[in-house]
């Protein structure tokens, strides 16, 4: 099964949009958006049969390079 987490930049949705753009360029990463309760949230899909926690790993410090 498939883990789902969504997420946003605290500072509004204009950063949600600019973070996900960032991630999704430098080509490592392939994320995708949604609306919920009205607000920009980045969606991960985690937990599928080739991830590993290398892979949640440099999603986290792109994050942090790019928030």
């Amino acid at each position: 099964s498939l883990s789902l987490l969504c997420f946003n930049h605290v500072d509004g949705d204009e950063k949600s949009k600019t973070l996900l753009k960032d991630l999704n360029n430098t080509g490592n990463v392939l994320l995708t958006h949604t609306l919920l309760n009205n607000r920009y949230v980045i969606r991960v899909a985690i937990g599928g049969t080739y991830t590993q926690k290398k892979h949640v790993k440099l999603l986290m410090n792109l994050i942090d390079e790019f928030a």
